[in-house]
């Protein structure tokens, strides 16, 4: 499938049916959550990861022919599969530290894969300087509360979750293109899911961290998604 997308009516028109599952699953995720038995058990766990798995089943339900295309396709479905890794570990709370650890590493290495899958051209480093920045300066905040392996993993995966939502915005250069921008916001959406992790874990607990991490997380991976309608 290769359609030409300038605006969300067309988008819509063109992923609703399939997207469709997505977003229902993330509603019923967000409906249960609450409950107290649901709390990183299985059901918890499965429910948490059905929309990323939707969203693996979308770009399996499009085909396309060019080899670019293929490319960019096989690489969003690697870095979902990391995604879902890494949902299933942080969400099992018994694994402790270790687990969340397993879990950030299998969400950096779909970080990578993000990078590797949008490139470097344009390069556009301004864009990285400001990343770098706002997540240097959460990382400072929050460093002195690190311990063990985390003084070490968090900047690393600081260092990449920035590199990825860069290449994201860097690709945009048809302000008109949907798939595009929802891309670039999607990225944006992701580092903002991953700081409010940061801050709710090592600076100071929010109330109802679990929902604004978990819908900018959705967000974040929908918008990267739709990247696959232009390559």
């Amino acid at each position: 499938m290769t359609v030409a997308i300038h605006n969300i009516a067309e988008m819509a028109k063109v992923t609703g049916f399939q997207l469709a599952p997505f977003f229902k699953s993330a509603i019923l995720y967000f409906v249960f959550y609450k409950f107290d038995y649901y709390d990183s058990n299985l059901l918890s766990t499965i429910l948490k990861c059905a929309p990323i798995f939707y969203l693996m089943i979308f770009l399996l339900m499009n085909d396309y022919k060019e080899p670019r295309q293929i490319r960019h396709k096989r690489f969003l479905l690697s870095a979902l599969f990391f995604s879902l890794i890494g949902d299933i570990m942080l969400d099992y709370k018994a694994g402790g530290e270790d687990a969340f650890a397993i879990g950030m590493g299998s969400f950096a290495v779909a970080q990578i894969i993000y990078v590797i899958s949008f490139g470097f051209k344009p390069l556009r480093l301004i864009i990285g300087l400001a990343f770098y920045a706002v997540g240097g300066s959460v990382i400072a905040v929050i460093f002195k509360n690190f311990n063990g392996i985390f003084m070490i993993a968090i900047p690393i995966y600081s260092l990449l979750l920035e590199t990825m939502v860069w290449r994201a915005c860097a690709r945009v250069i048809n302000i008109k293109s949907i798939p595009q921008i929802c891309c670039a916001l999607g990225a944006v959406s992701f580092i903002i899911s991953d700081c409010l992790i940061a801050v709710n874990m090592f600076y100071k607990p929010m109330h109802n961290a679990q929902i604004y991490i978990m819908v900018t997380y959705y967000l974040a991976q929908l918008g990267i998604t739709l990247s696959v309608l232009d390559v």
